[in-house]
C-alpha cells in the first residue's frame, strides 16, 4: 500500500509539472497571437499549437496500450 502512495504521489507531482509547464507555454502562445502577425515564426507557431493542444503529460509513445487496441 505505501509502495501504491509513493508511485500516486509521483505521478501527481509529474501531472502538476506537466500542468504548470503547459500553462506558461499557452501565456507565451497567447502572447504570440496577440502580436502583429507579420511578426510571428511559422516555426515557432505550429510548435506552440502542438505544446499547447498536447493532452498527456508524457511522450506518446510511453504509453501503456493494451495489444488488444493496437490490433
Amino acid at each position: 500500500m505505501l509502495e501504491g502512495l509513493k508511485q500516486d504521489n509521483a505521478a501527481l507531482q509529474e501531472s502538476i509539472g506537466f500542468a504548470k509547464g503547459k500553462d506558461t507555454r499557452i501565456q507565451n502562445f497567447l502572447k504570440m497571437l496577440r502580436s502583429p502577425g507579420e511578426s510571428w515564426d511559422t516555426l515557432a507557431f505550429y510548435k506552440s499549437v502542438r505544446e499547447v493542444f498536447t493532452i498527456f503529460p508524457f511522450p506518446p509513445q510511453k504509453a501503456l496500450i493494451p495489444k488488444e487496441i493496437l490490433g
